[in-house]
């Protein structure tokens, strides 16, 4: 059995596999502008996945915009703030 996150709905499923593919640059600055604009926590594997997809894009992500991304995580996942720190150092 593979380590595949488990998600609370079809819809984080869905963004969670956008984002390990291949991401026009458009859809990614929308996805970003979509979960920074949200309320509530948002999911660390989609968080992490997130991050990784814009560190490939650009070849540097706005620290402002990794400091946001990681504010979106539940105060015990540590994933997110881990990656956006290995993002910028």
């Amino acid at each position: 059995m593979e380590n595949l996150p488990v998600f609370a709905s079809s819809d984080e499923y869905r963004l969670w596999k956008v984002l390990n593919g291949k991401v026009p640059e458009n859809r990614l600055e929308s996805i970003t502008a979509k979960i920074l604009s949200s309320d509530g926590f948002i999911h660390p594997a989609i968080l992490t996945s997130l991050m990784d997809a814009l560190s490939k894009d650009q070849k540097k992500v706005p620290t402002d915009t990794l400091i946001s991304l990681a504010s979106k995580s539940r105060p015990q996942d540590s994933s997110p703030t881990v990656r956006a720190t290995e993002i910028l150092i």
